[in-house]
């Protein structure tokens, strides 16, 4: 009987497809972040600033993103300049292009820490751009994993050591800061990977400013005639939480009228025209961010 069944192709394939769908399950990792520097904190951003500038970051995106609107609050023309601007982890810097350059050219999007910190902070504000190309030549040898020449090459480029000009009373999306926070999942004995039960979906970890095992920010180095000044945003990891996708991501309609008030007039298919759906995140704020990752049969492990 059995061999009947498993040749006929057509409930073979059948049988296979419905296997292949059931495979894969989507999890979500979010990190809650806390600023340790000065800020104000609104749903559409972290803002620190000074007398004369101001930086708003909005964390939330896949892997957490860097990206900032730098806004100029002087009468006068500021120079960013992104020679000294810099993306610091764990108490190392290094410049953002570098930063981003390095996790392209890795084989592997696991990234260790141990592989990337090239630099201290002090260090890093001191560096000019032949410093920069011997410091990663004399540190390629320790980069495993990392396309070897690239690194070099790449780290060496200067088209992105440029000034930009934020003119007076004006603000400026950096899309030279956009760089991925941290794409490797935070694994832990007392955190569930694949919570489905309600006591697991209820486990998270907290830390604080001391034994948070992720702290970063920026430094971004400016002008005002001929004044060179920085401003910083630090941050850590506050929190770490497992979600099932059908608990983080939740699908809602919205009606496509421009007029809130305005209701749909029953015509033909009804109103299911007049509305678009589109998926939104439970969780998401300004000063979180998240990693997606799947639940594959071959995974052993609960934690």
């Amino acid at each position: 009987m059995s061999k009947k069944i498993f040749s006929n192709p057509a409930i073979l394939l059948l049988l296979l497809g419905s296997t292949a769908c059931s495979t894969y399950s989507d999890f979500y990792q979010l990190s809650r972040v806390e600023a340790t520097t000065e800020h104000k904190t609104a749903k559409d951003g972290i803002t620190i600033e000074n007398e004369e500038c101001s930086i708003r970051l909005n964390l939330w995106e896949d892997n957490g993103t860097m990206e900032l609107a730098f806004g100029n609050k002087t009468s006068e023309n500021i120079q960013v300049d992104l020679s000294k601007c810099f993306f610091v982890r764990n108490g190392y810097a290094m410049n953002f292009d570098a930063y981003k350059n390095i996790r392209r050219t890795r084989n592997t999007n696991l990234v260790s820490p141990d592989n990337y910190t090239q630099t201290s902070e002090e260090e890093a504000k001191k560096m000019d751009e032949n410093t920069i190309f011997k410091k990663a030549s004399s540190k390629r040898d320790n980069l495993k994993g990392y396309d070897e020449k690239a690194f070099v090459q790449q780290y060496a480029i200067s088209d992105y050591r440029t000034n930009i000009n934020i003119p007076a009373k004006t603000c400026r999306i950096l899309k030279e800061t956009d760089c991925e926070i941290e794409n490797m999942l935070y694994r832990d004995c007392d955190l569930f990977l694949y919570p489905s039960k309600k006591e697991e979906k209820n486990k998270s970890l907290t830390f604080n400013s001391d034994n948070s095992p992720l702290k970063f920010g920026c430094i971004i180095t400016y002008r005002i005639g001929d004044a060179e000044k920085t401003i910083r945003a630090d941050f850590f990891v506050k929190e770490i939480k497992n979600f099932e996708e059908k608990d983080f991501v939740k699908t809602v309609k919205e009606l496509k009228s421009v007029c809130r008030d305005e209701k749909p007039s029953s015509r033909g298919k009804g109103d299911q025209n007049a509305y678009d759906r589109h998926k939104i995140f439970t969780e998401e704020e300004a000063s979180a961010f998240y990693k997606k990752y799947k639940k594959l049969p071959s995974d052993l492990f609960l934690h």
